[in-house]
């Protein structure tokens, strides 16, 4: 089989390709596909329903009771562009009661949002938060090794979601950006 790169066939990616993934191609391999019938074109709900399908949600039990945990990404909402897409939700992996020791340790306790526009466009959007539930201090824009980034404002009430003590945060993401906030409790 060739690879055309630029109008030339070229043999050697094959080669490579071939001999770096020789041992992969071992063994049993078990995958799964979907064909989705849909009427347009790529819109929010392709990709949403293709993320369900590759990432089914897990809740996984940590230090705080099933209840606890439920309850507080429940108090998490996204509203806004339905571009955007709410990926993870999770501890912060520095905070001083769960760290490991691998990093310096952060003191307090925080919550890591990571949000991403899976459309291709500008895509503005609300982080609409239960302060009842998550004691929202701060909010801030991080990168993915969290390190500490740009402080957001939390505001009033803007969203359409409305929660008894509601925190809000206006974020605005670039095409295919990927976006990792760190709710410091």
């Amino acid at each position: 089989m060739l690879i055309w790169v630029r109008d030339i066939p070229s043999r050697s990616l094959v080669v490579l390709c071939h001999s770096q993934l020789i041992n992969v191609s071992t063994g049993r391999h078990h995958f799964r596909y979907a064909i989705l019938p849909h009427a347009g074109p790529l819109d929010y709900r392709t990709v949403r329903t293709a993320r369900e399908f590759n990432h089914p949600f897990k809740l996984f039990r940590g230090s705080p009771t099933p209840s606890n945990t439920f309850s507080a990404i429940r108090s998490i909402q996204l509203t806004g562009s339905p571009a955007l897409i709410l990926d993870t939700i999770k501890r912060g992996e520095d905070d001083e009661d769960v760290s490991r020791g691998e990093l310096p340790s952060r003191k307090g306790r925080s919550v890591i949002l990571r949000i991403y526009e899976s459309l291709g466009g500008k895509a503005r959007g609300c982080i609409c938060i239960d302060r009842d539930v998550l004691a929202v201090k701060k909010i801030e824009k991080v990168n993915l090794l969290e390190d500490d980034g740009e402080e957001l404002v939390l505001e009033d009430p803007v969203c359409d979601i409305t929660f008894a003590n509601q925190g809000n945060c206006k974020i605005e993401l670039r095409p295919f950006e990927v976006a990792t906030l760190r709710l410091q409790l």
